[in-house]
């Protein structure tokens, strides 16, 4: 991880604050030429953006600090039905994380090992403080049908819809539920 961040630490913001300081003094002076020392430094920041920016996922491979297909889940809801589906997860070494917002629950879970959030799996705030390390995929096993689809609908941009499941509960009247609200 050292290795990675100092490969990726920004320095051109030095070298264009150094150069322009530098530029305008020799230029004060009389070297004309000192005007192209500031483009020619914007050049190099641009090319070491570009190197950095090709590199970066290579290196983490190299490395072994990325997760290319992380097989983890995500699990909205805490009930012994996901509990069971955690543990079948941990047993197979996946990465499992359960989300919820009942905090009786989420106490609960933690105290018996399990890897738990507490919040709305509806909430930036929640979603800002989630670790997805190894998670790429999400099951909402919530109890409440628009609190599924809800996040459903936000976490297939995170993890790709073919990634994303929610609990289906038939409605009565097959018209009772939109298109737009349905997940895989």
């Amino acid at each position: 991880e050292k290795l990675y961040l100092s490969w990726m630490a920004p320095r051109g913001i030095v070298a264009a604050a150094v150069i322009s300081i530098f530029a305008l003094e020799l230029t004060q002076k009389g070297f004309e030429e000192a005007k192209i020392l500031v483009p020619i430094i914007f050049l190099v920041i641009i090319a070491t953006i570009l190197i950095y920016g090709l590199s970066a996922i290579p290196l983490a491979r190299i490395l072994k600090l990325a997760d290319l297909k992380p097989q983890g889940v995500l699990i909205a809801g805490i009930s012994k039905f996901s509990l069971e589906i955690y543990k079948a997860l941990k047993k197979y070494d996946l990465n499992a994380l359960l989300v919820d917002n009942n905090w009786d629950k989420v106490t609960s879970a933690r105290q018996a090992g399990y890897n738990t959030c507490f919040g709305s799996i509806v909430s930036e705030n929640t979603h800002e403080s989630l670790v997805l390390d190894g998670i790429g995929k999400f099951l909402a096993l919530t109890p409440n049908k628009g609190i599924n689809s809800l996040a459903a609908i936000h976490f297939a941009k995170v993890f790709d819809s073919s990634n994303v499941y929610q609990i289906y509960t038939a409605p009565k009247h097959k018209q009772d539920i939109s298109k737009d609200l349905r997940s895989n």
